[in-house]
């Protein structure tokens, strides 16, 4: 992109490929810079390809914690109907002071 006089790349990693892909590497071959040992395409073809694994890697990462996040197991199940059952024995135990217990225990929230 073009900022001022100066062009810059993106900073966002899609923009990036995009950018390198689309317009970079065709242009440096449309203008005859392709061969060019420092700056042609034999810099900046390695860059993309390593680029785009590293996006394939990140977004497989994304999937997969996406996933694990997104599932409930077992054990919070239990864990949640032993503290809904906490919660409802310090209310039957204490009716009137019932929130300074769940304080006293070290609970920061009050309802479930």
């Amino acid at each position: 992109m073009q900022i001022g006089k100066n062009w810059q790349l993106p900073n966002d990693r899609d923009d990036l490929k995009i950018a390198l892909r689309d317009r970079l590497l065709p242009a440096l071959t449309t203008y005859g810079f392709g061969a060019d040992p420092d700056t042609g395409t034999a810099v900046w073809a390695p860059l993309l390809a390593h680029l785009n694994a590293g996006l394939d890697a990140t977004g497989a990462t994304d999937e997969a914690r996406s996933t694990a996040v997104g599932e409930a197991s077992p054990l919070d199940i239990i864990t949640e109907k032993a503290l809904r059952s906490l919660y409802h024995l310090a209310i039957a135990h204490s009716p009137d002071t019932w929130e300074s217990v769940l304080r006293g225990w070290g609970w920061r929230k009050t309802s479930f």
